[in-house]
């Protein structure tokens, strides 16, 4: 069967670019894919957390509000920390969109959308190439299409942050352009001294 619906992606992609902040949240290997989904969105202007910390997560759910939006992943959908978390944070009216391969599990029962990938892992292979890469893809997907909505502000905000981070590692005689991007060195070195008068014969 189809396991992206076009019509959910572009619901999720609403919520994620009318958000207050997102948080996307994740225990172990799904953890990963929290902090490297959080970078991705807080490069083109949105305010984008990752929290895989247990207290944190369940401390920051009880915070939340109906603008708020939290991701959680869950290969299994049954992560306690994670479904806990998500029960908080529904309790506040913030909204909920799992990511994960058991489409029947209590997390996805729990989401307001679900985002779903076929992999199918024993505890032997938990958190292999596949999964990681299936859960990559999925956020790459959803992370295109609000750029696309954003438009000229995620590409602004992109090489915003883009030339911040290329400031910092080029040199001190090193400026980024604004307008094209690209870093620039500018001459500083002293410029040579006059050559002194030559002293005259009668010396």
């Amino acid at each position: 069967g189809q396991l992206i619906d076009h019509e959910v992606l572009r619901q999720i992609t609403q919520r994620l670019t009318n958000a207050r902040r997102l948080f996307f949240i994740g225990k172990g290997n799904s953890g990963f894919a929290a902090s490297d989904s959080a970078y991705k969105f807080n490069r083109i202007g949105i305010d984008a957390r990752a929290i895989t910390d247990t207290h944190e997560m369940l401390m920051q759910s009880t915070m939340l509000n109906k603008r708020d939006v939290v991701v959680a992943f869950s290969n299994t959908g049954e992560t306690k920390e994670i479904i806990k978390a998500v029960q908080l944070a529904k309790n506040e009216h913030a909204k909920v969109i799992a990511v994960s391969a058991q489409p029947e599990s209590s997390l996805c029962q729990l989401a307001d959308e679900v985002l779903i990938y076929a992999i199918r892992e024993s505890y032997l292979d938990s958190g292999s190439i596949y999964s990681k890469l299936a859960v990559f893809f999925l956020i790459d997907l959803v992370y295109t299409e609000v750029c696309k909505l954003l438009g000229e502000h995620a590409v602004a905000t992109k090489r915003k942050t883009a030339l911040a981070l290329q400031e910092l590692d080029a040199s001190p005689n090193t400026q980024a352009n604004p307008a094209t991007g690209k870093a620039t060195t500018q001459d500083t070195s002293p410029a040579p001294a006059a050559s002194a008068p030559e002293r005259s014969a009668q010396e």
